[in-house]
């Protein structure tokens, strides 16, 4: 059997449905607090891309050290 998805693992944990990381403010910060708290290889690399970019709504850089980068500023304030 397949490993869920990253955004459905984070969603089971908020205990949400996937849109709602995206639509509520506080579903959203926890799931990328929760997203950067994931070891680097628990995850391909294109589907870390995929949950930060849904997640933030924006294109997100090559590189999962790079993306844990962004979204430590971006959940900063």
């Amino acid at each position: 059997m397949d490993k869920p998805h990253v955004l459905d693992i984070l969603a089971k944990k908020q205990g949400c449905f996937v849109s709602d990381l995206r639509l509520n403010p506080i579903n959203r910060r926890a799931a990328l607090a929760d997203l950067l708290l994931l070891d680097d290889s628990a995850y391909r690399q294109k589907e870390w891309r995929e949950a930060a970019t849904y997640l933030l709504g924006k294109p997100i850089p090559d590189g999962i050290e790079e993306m844990k980068r962004l979204i430590s500023r971006e959940t900063e304030g």
